[in-house]
């Protein structure tokens, strides 16, 4: 497995990359499950895990959707940042020339 090193001990130590901390910020069970770590241990009843499936559903629906509101904040605050730096760059001109 990647991510594996032997520390002075002998013991064997994971070492995770800055993406993977990532990765696992953004949605610990999906990361978790990457790993091949299967699902956390939770009620086996059908009937709670119906429940916990649909309640899962819904979570990552409502963190989808604010993932795409930040995502359009984030480009509208580049154009906004390009069009700053252009009206700068033409004011100096127009000073300048």
């Amino acid at each position: 497995m990647e991510g594996l090193s032997v520390d002075e001990k002998g013991k064997k130590v994971e070492i995770l990359a800055a993406g993977e901390v990532g990765k696992f910020v953004f949605c610990p069970e999906a990361w978790r499950l990457s790993r091949g770590r299967g699902p956390r241990p939770g009620p086996s009843t059908s009937h709670l895990g119906d429940e916990r499936a649909g309640r899962g559903e819904a979570e990552h629906e409502r963190w989808g959707e604010a993932v795409d509101v930040l995502e359009a904040v984030r480009l509208g605050l580049r154009v906004l940042f390009a069009l700053s730096v252009t009206a700068c760059l033409v004011y100096r001109w127009r000073i300048i020339g």
